[in-house]
């Protein structure tokens, strides 16, 4: 191509370009500001604080506010669906749990129950219980997910988890 030929490419361009606004900051493009940049691991931005106290559990992202996880471990959200894993196997609950979460955010909801039971019958033990921070806080879920905890004794105890959506 010849330095002439690219002049006129360069002027065809400006010129289409006049008049053309910048759209509105997206929200990759607002990760990319904070610091999370195109090829940097996507999970950064999903991070999630978590805890154990003894069979308790919680965790919440950063732009979660802590009243907010304390309103759900006090049990002051109410759960608008459940879901009972008894006695599923974890491949098939891991799915369950993944569907479950997903349309429960496209119905708009803003918390919802897990029912996974203690793993006291389990002759492995709580997999389910300790299977769901994971699935929680690890992608495609942590899009979504804002908070988890146990739910307080009167809510079903360590046997659920409730979960704060984002949407």
């Amino acid at each position: 191509m010849s330095r002439r030929s690219g002049e006129r490419d360069g002027a065809s361009f400006e010129q289409a370009m006049r008049g053309v606004e910048p759209m509105e900051e997206t929200a990759h493009r607002a990760r990319e500001k904070k610091g999370v940049r195109k090829g940097a691991d996507p999970a950064s931005a999903y991070r999630f604080e978590q805890a154990k106290e003894g069979l308790s559990h919680w965790g919440r992202r950063a732009d979660v506010s802590e009243t907010e996880l304390e309103a759900l471990r006090a049990g002051e959200l109410v759960a608008a669906n459940r879901l009972d894993l008894h006695g599923t196997i974890e491949e098939v609950a891991r799915d369950r749990v993944f569907g479950f979460i997903r349309q429960s955010s496209q119905s708009g909801l803003r918390c919802v129950a897990v029912v996974h039971g203690r793993g006291m019958r389990s002759a492995d033990g709580p997999v389910l219980k300790q299977a769901i921070p994971r699935w929680l806080t690890q992608l495609p879920l942590a899009r979504i997910v804002g908070a988890y905890a146990s739910a307080p004794r009167e809510r079903g105890g360590d046997g659920v988890t409730l979960v704060l959506l984002r949407g």
